[in-house]
């Protein structure tokens, strides 16, 4: 198991989420694992250049045939790891491509919640499915 999908469902978003996807990013480069980290860029966020971001890969899922480079990226993993999910605020196109690639999946599928308020918890959009696709939720 090599190739480790870091899914940035939400979006980089400058925060705590985003910086930990960074420092999870350098820890299976130090390792010997090939990370990418795969970001769904329908939303902007106001500080999403308060972090570096090199290496990171963005995905506009509204726009036609990202979905499906989208899904080749996750395809071509060992291992899926959610690290945020689109929130209610995301188009719902968006949130549709987002589960239609990740319903997909063939790999496992890790789920961090890394919210910790039940406000942002309720947030996430579609959170019910990506509970039920993963093999294992780190909360």
């Amino acid at each position: 198991m090599k190739n480790i999908a870091l899914v940035v469902g939400r979006g980089v978003d400058g925060c705590g989420v985003s910086a930990f996807v960074i420092e999870q990013y350098r820890w299976y480069v130090k390792n010997g694992f090939s990370p990418r980290v795969l970001v769904v860029d329908d939303k902007k966020w106001s500080r999403k250049e308060s972090h570096t971001n090199d290496g990171f890969e963005f995905f506009r899922l509204e726009k036609a045939g990202i979905a499906e480079t989208f899904q080749r990226a996750l395809d071509a993993s060992d291992l899926v790891i959610l690290n945020s999910l689109p929130s209610v605020g995301h188009s719902e196109k968006c949130i549709n491509a987002f589960y239609d690639c990740l319903d997909k999946v063939k790999v496992p599928v890790a789920l961090v919640q890394h919210d910790h308020a039940s406000l942002s918890i309720k947030r996430n959009a579609r959170i019910e499915d990506a509970i039920k696709k993963a093999d294992v939720i780190f909360g």
